[in-house]
Protein backbone atom coordinates (compact mmCIF):
# COMPACT_ATOMS: atom_id res chain seq x y z
CA UNK A 1 0.00 0.00 0.00
CA UNK A 2 1.07 3.67 -0.86
CA UNK A 3 1.75 6.20 1.52
CA UNK A 4 -0.74 8.86 1.63
CA UNK A 5 2.12 11.33 3.18
CA UNK A 6 5.09 12.24 0.32
CA UNK A 7 7.90 14.54 0.55
CA UNK A 8 7.57 17.18 -2.47
CA UNK A 9 9.13 17.01 -5.26
CA UNK A 10 11.79 19.28 -6.12
CA UNK A 11 10.48 20.88 -8.74
CA UNK A 12 7.30 22.35 -6.96
CA UNK A 13 8.71 22.96 -3.63
CA UNK A 14 9.75 26.53 -2.85
CA UNK A 15 12.94 27.00 -1.71
CA UNK A 16 14.22 29.67 0.95
CA UNK A 17 15.21 33.11 -1.41
CA UNK A 18 13.48 32.47 -4.79
CA UNK A 19 10.78 33.73 -6.16
CA UNK A 20 8.25 33.68 -9.01
CA UNK A 21 9.18 37.16 -10.11
CA UNK A 22 11.34 37.05 -13.07
CA UNK A 23 15.09 37.89 -12.01
CA UNK A 24 17.19 41.04 -13.16
CA UNK A 25 19.39 38.36 -15.24
CA UNK A 26 16.06 36.77 -16.77
CA UNK A 27 15.38 40.50 -17.94
CA UNK A 28 18.54 41.03 -19.23
CA UNK A 29 18.28 37.81 -21.59
CA UNK A 30 14.83 38.91 -22.54
CA UNK A 31 15.75 41.93 -23.23
CA UNK A 32 19.01 41.47 -25.34
CA UNK A 33 16.97 38.52 -26.91
CA UNK A 34 14.63 41.08 -28.42
CA UNK A 35 17.54 43.73 -29.35
CA UNK A 36 19.39 40.68 -30.87
CA UNK A 37 15.89 39.97 -32.96
CA UNK A 38 15.92 43.60 -34.00
CA UNK A 39 19.60 44.48 -34.90
CA UNK A 40 19.05 40.68 -36.90
CA UNK A 41 16.02 41.94 -38.83
CA UNK A 42 18.71 44.97 -39.43
CA UNK A 43 21.29 43.18 -41.01
CA UNK A 44 18.83 41.02 -42.75
CA UNK A 45 17.40 44.37 -44.19
CA UNK A 46 20.98 45.12 -45.27
CA UNK A 47 21.40 42.45 -46.43
CA UNK A 48 17.92 42.59 -48.97
CA UNK A 49 19.19 45.99 -50.01
CA UNK A 50 22.65 44.44 -51.77
CA UNK A 51 20.61 41.44 -53.50
CA UNK A 52 18.47 44.24 -54.45
CA UNK A 53 21.43 45.90 -56.17
CA UNK A 54 22.81 42.56 -57.41
CA UNK A 55 19.34 41.95 -58.76
CA UNK A 56 18.75 38.89 -56.99
CA UNK A 57 15.03 40.05 -56.48
CA UNK A 58 13.46 36.75 -55.02
CA UNK A 59 16.74 36.24 -52.38
CA UNK A 60 15.70 40.10 -51.11
CA UNK A 61 12.09 39.85 -50.89
CA UNK A 62 12.50 36.86 -48.59
CA UNK A 63 15.18 38.90 -46.48
CA UNK A 64 12.80 41.63 -46.32
CA UNK A 65 10.00 39.49 -45.06
CA UNK A 66 12.34 37.70 -42.81
CA UNK A 67 13.62 40.78 -40.97
CA UNK A 68 9.60 41.59 -40.88
CA UNK A 69 8.77 38.40 -39.26
CA UNK A 70 11.97 38.78 -36.50
CA UNK A 71 10.16 42.72 -35.44
CA UNK A 72 6.78 42.89 -37.09
CA UNK A 73 6.63 45.97 -34.59
CA UNK A 74 9.16 47.92 -36.66
CA UNK A 75 8.03 50.48 -38.48
CA UNK A 76 11.89 51.28 -40.36
CA UNK A 77 11.28 47.13 -41.15
CA UNK A 78 8.17 47.39 -42.59
CA UNK A 79 8.90 50.97 -44.57
CA UNK A 80 12.25 48.71 -46.21
CA UNK A 81 9.43 45.97 -47.19
CA UNK A 82 6.92 48.86 -48.52
CA UNK A 83 9.64 50.87 -50.47
CA UNK A 84 10.80 47.86 -51.94
CA UNK A 85 7.75 46.46 -53.10
CA UNK A 86 6.48 49.68 -54.96
CA UNK A 87 9.90 50.31 -56.52
CA UNK A 88 8.79 46.44 -57.80
CA UNK A 89 5.37 48.10 -58.43
CA UNK A 90 3.79 45.38 -56.74
CA UNK A 91 1.07 47.59 -55.11
CA UNK A 92 -0.78 44.48 -53.69
CA UNK A 93 1.95 43.13 -51.88
CA UNK A 94 2.96 46.54 -50.55
CA UNK A 95 -0.62 47.26 -49.17
CA UNK A 96 -1.32 43.89 -47.85
CA UNK A 97 2.31 44.41 -45.73
CA UNK A 98 1.18 47.55 -44.48
CA UNK A 99 -2.25 45.98 -43.34
CA UNK A 100 -0.58 43.48 -41.51
CA UNK A 101 1.36 45.46 -39.62
CA UNK A 102 -1.80 47.81 -38.51
CA UNK A 103 -3.61 44.78 -37.61
CA UNK A 104 -0.84 43.58 -35.48
CA UNK A 105 -0.39 44.13 -31.62
CA UNK A 106 3.19 44.95 -31.41
CA UNK A 107 3.13 48.54 -33.27
CA UNK A 108 2.93 51.55 -31.80
CA UNK A 109 -0.27 53.89 -32.61
CA UNK A 110 1.99 56.23 -34.14
CA UNK A 111 3.99 53.36 -36.32
CA UNK A 112 0.32 52.52 -37.78
CA UNK A 113 -0.78 55.97 -38.24
CA UNK A 114 2.59 56.73 -40.52
CA UNK A 115 1.95 53.05 -42.02
CA UNK A 116 -1.58 53.97 -42.93
CA UNK A 117 -0.43 57.39 -44.59
CA UNK A 118 2.00 55.34 -46.55
CA UNK A 119 -0.80 53.13 -47.70
CA UNK A 120 -2.91 56.35 -48.85
CA UNK A 121 0.27 57.64 -50.83
CA UNK A 122 0.28 54.08 -52.42
CA UNK A 123 -3.38 54.49 -53.28
CA UNK A 124 -3.12 57.66 -54.65
CA UNK A 125 0.21 58.25 -56.44
CA UNK A 126 0.91 53.72 -57.10
CA UNK A 127 -2.39 53.15 -58.02
CA UNK A 128 -3.85 56.22 -59.00
CA UNK A 129 -7.15 55.31 -56.78
CA UNK A 130 -7.70 58.81 -54.57
CA UNK A 131 -11.42 57.28 -53.34
CA UNK A 132 -9.03 54.29 -51.90
CA UNK A 133 -6.45 57.26 -50.65
CA UNK A 134 -8.90 59.53 -49.04
CA UNK A 135 -11.12 56.01 -47.26
CA UNK A 136 -7.42 55.59 -45.69
CA UNK A 137 -7.06 59.45 -44.92
CA UNK A 138 -10.68 58.82 -43.28
CA UNK A 139 -9.32 56.06 -41.17
CA UNK A 140 -6.44 58.10 -40.48
CA UNK A 141 -8.39 60.96 -38.89
CA UNK A 142 -10.43 58.80 -37.18
CA UNK A 143 -8.64 56.60 -35.65
CA UNK A 144 -5.63 59.76 -34.74
CA UNK A 145 -5.68 60.26 -30.56
CA UNK A 146 -4.43 63.75 -31.18
CA UNK A 147 -7.10 66.96 -31.35
CA UNK A 148 -8.78 66.80 -34.80
CA UNK A 149 -6.97 68.81 -38.11
CA UNK A 150 -3.46 67.68 -36.14
CA UNK A 151 -1.90 66.40 -39.45
CA UNK A 152 -3.83 69.70 -41.55
CA UNK A 153 -2.41 72.28 -39.54
CA UNK A 154 0.33 74.07 -40.88
CA UNK A 155 3.52 74.88 -39.14
CA UNK A 156 5.23 78.24 -39.25
CA UNK A 157 7.90 78.21 -41.74
CA UNK A 158 11.30 79.47 -39.54
CA UNK A 159 13.99 80.31 -42.02
CA UNK A 160 17.47 80.34 -40.42
CA UNK A 161 18.43 84.38 -39.92
CA UNK A 162 14.72 84.86 -39.30
CA UNK A 163 13.23 85.22 -36.22
CA UNK A 164 10.89 82.85 -34.70
CA UNK A 165 6.79 83.40 -35.82
CA UNK A 166 4.95 85.29 -32.65
CA UNK A 167 3.47 82.72 -31.43
CA UNK A 168 6.54 80.14 -31.41
CA UNK A 169 8.87 82.75 -29.51
CA UNK A 170 6.03 82.99 -27.20
CA UNK A 171 5.84 79.46 -26.46
CA UNK A 172 9.46 78.78 -26.08
CA UNK A 173 10.25 81.51 -24.06
CA UNK A 174 7.35 80.21 -21.46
Amino acid sequence: MRSTTSAPSRASAPTCGTSTRPTASSRRSTRSATTAGALLARVHVGRAAIREREGDLDQAAELYHQALELVPGDFTVLAALVDFHTDMRHWAEAIAAIQTFVTGASSSPTARIAALMRQAAIHADGELDTTRAIAILRQVIETDSDPPGRLLRPRPAVLPGRPLPPTHAARSTA
